[in-house]
């Protein structure tokens, strides 16, 4: 694809939802990067196939579904443990409590 086309499609979008896509620069700097990047859904699905490359064959797709389900409750749980951002506090020391608990 070209690049005037390109631009001219990154121009719209931004224009229909820029309020959507922008909005994350209103938050304190110390928490635009957690909440800008996909890291932790990339890591996610990372996990998803590594685990499901070593059933190789489902007998049908109810049990690949069974499966990934019980791995997303699984993390489900892990995280409902963690404080991800903290927003009612400082920016730095929010960050120091992540660390910490880390």
């Amino acid at each position: 694809m070209q690049s005037w086309r390109r631009s001219a499609q990154g121009g719209a979008l931004l224009e229909e939802s820029g309020e959507e896509i922008l909005g994350v620069y209103v938050l304190p700097e110390a928490h635009q990067k957690r909440m800008r990047t996909t890291n932790m859904l990339e890591r996610q699905n990372q996990e998803l196939k590594r685990r499901t490359r070593v059933v190789r064959v489902f007998p049908h797709e109810q049990s690949l579904l069974r499966l990934i389900a019980a791995l997303l409750m699984e993390t489900n749980q892990e995280w409902m443990g963690r404080i991800y951002l903290r927003m009612e506090e400082e920016p730095e020391a929010a960050t120091e409590a992540i660390a910490a608990a880390a």
